[in-house]
């Protein structure tokens, strides 16, 4: 009986060595690639998601941190245990000393950054903090600066106008003609005409001139009063053609107060 011998090889021939290879026995590049293709493409998308969530989970620590540096950083009760920027920010403006009020905002806002700074949350946080706290802080300190000013010329008026009081004084009270009186009157005639004063007071100069000269006639006729009741009422309602003879500054408003 014959025996089959099987190989579990085939050995190559040299046909089968030689044989070119045709389009149909190869496999493209692009098939070659895909497995790997699709790989990256999983990878890339899934990045893609977590710098999208580290983004998000940024700016809402940023944003949190944002409401507390403007309105104050509150305890579990709602109280407010620091200042928030938008309190400095007014307590700042109303001040007369514009560098002392720059101090005192730029005190509160970096201490501000420094309380909140170390509890953001997130990759990107500390970047878009500092982004924000920045263009708040240059709105603010230009807004300090315009208040700050305001407030010193508001300062500037109330000086002004009680530097006025002792010539206003003597002016009422001196004897027309004197000497005293002549200077006082001069004063303050000087003053209102002073392009200074006129700058301080804008459109409301010529509104402040003639309630001084009214205050001087008011202070005039109470010191005349004093010295003669029925005199000074006969002189207040003295008049001509011309209008009235005495107080001739008194509106009229004001001179039927005085009257009645």
């Amino acid at each position: 009986m014959a025996i089959k011998i099987y190989q579990t090889q085939i050995r190559p021939t040299t046909e089968v060595k030689e044989r070119t290879s045709t389009s149909g026995m190869r496999v493209s590049m692009e098939t070659a690639s895909a497995p790997g293709r699709a790989f990256g493409n999983m990878l890339a998308s899934g990045e893609k998601l977590y710098v999208k969530y580290e983004e998000r989970k940024s700016k809402n620590s940023v944003l949190k941190a944002k409401d507390q540096a403007i309105n104050g950083i509150k305890d579990e009760n709602g109280n407010v245990i620091v200042e928030g920027l938008n309190m400095a920010k007014e307590k700042a403006g109303k001040m007369t000393d514009i560098k002392a009020a720059e101090k005192y905002y730029n005190e509160a806002f970096n201490n501000m950054k420094s309380l909140l700074e170390p509890d953001l949350n997130g990759i990107f946080a500390k970047r878009f903090f500092n982004s924000t706290m920045t263009q708040l802080g240059i709105v603010d300190k230009n807004s300090v600066k315009i208040n700050s000013y305001r407030s010193f010329i508001e300062e500037s008026k109330v000086v002004e106008l009680k530097s006025l009081e002792p010539d206003i004084f003597k002016a009422a009270t001196s004897q027309e003609g004197s000497v005293e009186h002549k200077i006082s009157t001069d004063n303050l005639l000087k003053k209102f005409a002073s392009p200074e004063f006129k700058e301080l007071f804008g459109s409301k100069a010529k509104l402040i001139e003639f309630q001084t000269w009214e205050g001087v006639d008011i202070l005039k006729f109470s010191n005349d009063l004093e010295k003669d009741a029925i005199e000074t009422f006969s002189k207040i309602s003295a008049k001509d053609e011309s209008g009235f003879l005495h107080y001739k500054n008194l509106s009229p408003e004001k001179r039927m107060q005085l009257v009645n």
